[in-house]
This record gives C-alpha cells, structure tokens and sequence, in this order.
C-alpha cells in the first residue's frame, strides 16, 4: 500500500539529505537513491564503489519512475501531521506496535517543537471509532498499572489522558473518533495538548 511504501522509504531517509525529484518523496547520497511511489519504494545502491554520479543514479531513478503507477501522493496519514510544530521529513511510519506497544497497531510519528520543547508526535488510525477507543482504554490500563498519575477528560468519542509514560516520560493521548492522536516524552503536557 502507499503507507507501507512510505513507512519502508521514511525509515532509511536521513534528516537533510538531498532530495530529488524522483517519485513522490525521495532522498540521494553519494551511494544511493531511494524514493517511494504509489505503493512502490524503490532503492538503488551502488555496489564495488562508495560513490556515483548523481546523474546516474537519477537518470535511472526517473527511469524506474516512468514505469511505475502515477501516484505522487502522500499517505493521509502523514498529511494529518503536517501541522506548525512538526518538524518536516521526520514523519515515519511504524506498521506494528508504535511505541512499541501491540495495543498501538500502527501509526506515524515525527519529531516536533512546540514552545521551546522538543517532543514526539503520533497518529494511531484505526480501522473504527470503538477500535480507536479499544487502544485508548488499553492505553490507559497500561499507564494505570504503571502507576503513574493519570488525568482524563472528556466524554463520547473525544477523551484525553494525561500522564507518565514509563519509556516516554509525559504523555498525552487523545481519541478523535477512529484516530488515537498525540504527543509523548513531553516536559510540558500543555504544550503536548
């Protein structure tokens, strides 16, 4: 699928490298090209040497491009999080077990800076809205065992928590109806909200 290619592509991509107009998102270095397209990710490697004329590699990334479906979107998901704060080309999609916890499925999550404070933000979509609140409730069992702390507000399909994550430190998580959103290793929770 066009996440899965992305997630593949967003975790070999490096923060600052070149990125050439290859496919829907790419990134060069002197020894490689790797892009993703539709549902396509695509690495070219050199081998027997540490370097290539980017010319080459780009010549045949296009090449390769033209034969694959047209597709230069980029996933919805990654798209929700392209908000101020979010520091580009750090979103990264996780197929199994965000913050490594099974309960979390799936997701993306990027580097952010929010009031002066660097932090974590994420995207859990479920496949429904009692899914969504099936992982919050897993969620919230989870820290409460932890016994850190736990403040939660809200009804229906908009609740919150706030607390401390054992491995992240503060945490606030937020359903939104099929969507688990959120921040983690947050000094400030309000700045996390």
């Amino acid at each position: 699928s066009l996440i899965d290619a992305f997630g593949i592509y967003s975790n070999y991509r490096k923060p600052g490298a070149v990125a050439p107009q290859v496919g829907a998102e790419g990134f060069l270095s002197p020894s490689q090209l790797m892009f993703y397209q539709d549902r396509y990710f695509v690495r070219l490697q050199a081998s027997g040497v540490t370097e290539i004329d980017k010319d080459v590699f780009l010549e045949c990334g296009r090449a390769i491009s033209k034969n694959l479906p047209a597709g230069m979107n980029r996933p919805v998901e990654t798209e929700m999080l392209r908000v101020p704060g979010v520091l580009p080309g750090t979103e990264r999609y996780i197929a199994r077990s965000l913050l490594g916890y099974a309960f979390l499925r799936r997701g993306v999550i990027a580097d952010a800076f929010v009031e002066g404070e660097k932090l974590q933000v994420f995207l859990v979509p479920e496949d429904s809205r009692p899914a969504a609140r099936k992982a919050f409730d897993q969620y919230h069992a989870h820290l409460k065992a932890s016994g850190s702390g736990i403040q939660v507000a809200g009804v229906g399909d908009r609740v919150s928590l706030s607390a401390t994550d054992p491995l992240y430190g503060g945490v606030f998580v937020e359903q939104a109806g099929r969507y688990l959103v959120g921040a983690v290793r947050a000094k400030k929770i309000p700045a996390a909200k």
